[in-house]
């Protein structure tokens, strides 16, 4: 639970959310008729017919939509429903209406979040050594002289770096060193831990996705070729070949044949 930001308040708002603040509570309350309900009226004021989501319904829970109260406490973030009418059959409640819209509004900020980051120049530091990079990219976020998102941006060009200069070397016939390989993915998987430690990994979602599931197969493949004792230098093919078996079951069904012959 935590308390809504400016920029998201500003979208609820966009979306019809009213604000209400009053002593210690501050919240977003929205209509019944903004989440689906369409309420008719007679002259006199007094309901004359009633729908909800094009299912028509009665004049008293017509009037029980307008009396519901759907608010988003904005301290907390949470959604809150209070309401007397029961929906139609086949047509959705007033609190699941109600998290549609909030879950389109924030796959909308969120979409302008990527936005934004895509279009972050990425800030270079001068330091070759990949732990002074970092060291540096960590030192400029905590003192606050580069804003979060280049902070983003500098470790996953570290990461990056460290993953794809010996990445590049295993061709499928050019050997590369196991040592030399593993090492520059364990580099990489830190720089991601520590983005993801911070939190900040939201900024680039896309990209440490991409990076994590391609190093999660290699770092297979590797444990795989480690298992057959191959340690030495090994070919990019050797690596994505061993990544397609099971390690566990591999392991299992070599001890298993260890222990069969140990017995005879």
């Amino acid at each position: 639970m935590t308390a809504m930001t400016e920029k998201q308040i500003a979208a609820y708002e966009a979306k019809g959310f009213k604000r209400w603040t009053k002593g210690k509570m501050d919240r977003l309350y929205i209509d019944a008729t903004k989440l689906g309900a369409k309420i008719d009226y007679y002259k006199t004021g007094n309901v004359s017919d009633a729908f909800w989501q094009g299912e028509r319904v009665s004049n008293s829970d017509g009037r029980r939509l307008l009396a519901s109260k759907i608010f988003v406490d904005i301290t907390t973030g949470e959604l809150h429903v209070s309401t007397g009418f029961d929906e139609p059959y086949d047509t959705k409640s007033l609190e699941d209406s109600a998290k549609d819209l909030i879950g389109e509004i924030e796959r909308e900020l969120a979409e302008e979040e990527d936005e934004k980051a895509s279009e972050v120049e990425i800030v270079h530091y001068d330091e070759d050594d990949p732990e002074l990079l970092l060291t540096a990219a960590q030192e400029d976020l905590h003192n606050h002289t580069r804003p979060q998102v280049s902070y983003d941006a500098s470790v996953l060009q570290f990461a990056e770096a460290a993953w794809t200069s010996e990445d590049e070397k295993a061709s499928e016939v050019e050997e590369v060193e196991y040592a030399a390989l593993l090492s520059a993915m364990e580099k990489a998987y830190d720089a991601i831990a520590d983005l993801k430690s911070f939190g900040m990994d939201q900024v680039f979602r896309q990209k440490v996705k991409a990076m994590d599931d391609e190093l999660s197969t290699w770092v297979h493949g590797l444990r795989k070729l480690k298992l057959q004792g191959k340690t030495g230098y090994v070919t990019r093919k050797e690596v994505e070949e061993a990544a397609k078996f099971d390690v566990d079951e591999w392991w299992a069904n070599t001890a298993c044949a260890v222990f069969d012959s140990s017995k005879g």
